[in-house]
């Protein structure tokens, strides 16, 4: 897979998951964007937009995307809670698109 369409399949991915809990990207954020550090910063204004609204849609994202408890716990206790979070979340969210195209058939 080309790594542009690596991260393409990405951004797809964090929109479908985000969408589960009522959280849009903006329009351009699944064909111009593609630096990493500007797709993380996205990332965290969106927990934390979750996090405004209630500890459980936050939750529930973590659940869709897959990040353990642990990882969670051990963020939340970092001066740096929301970057650390968003960095988690794309990583977990490219392993999914990394798996599906490595094992599916």
């Amino acid at each position: 897979m080309r790594d542009d369409s690596f991260v393409l399949k990405t951004k797809q991915q964090l929109i479908k998951d985000f969408a589960k809990v009522n959280i849009k990207f903006p329009n351009n954020f699944e064909f111009d964007i593609t630096d990493r550090l500007e797709i993380e910063r996205l990332v965290a204004n969106e927990v934390v937009t979750l996090m405004e609204r209630s500890e459980r849609h936050l939750l529930q994202l973590l659940y869709v995307v897959d990040l353990s408890e642990k990882v969670f716990l051990k963020l939340t206790t970092q001066s740096d809670f929301l970057a650390k979070i968003a960095e988690h979340i794309l990583y977990r969210e490219a392993y999914k698109v990394w798996l599906r195209a490595n094992y599916s058939n």
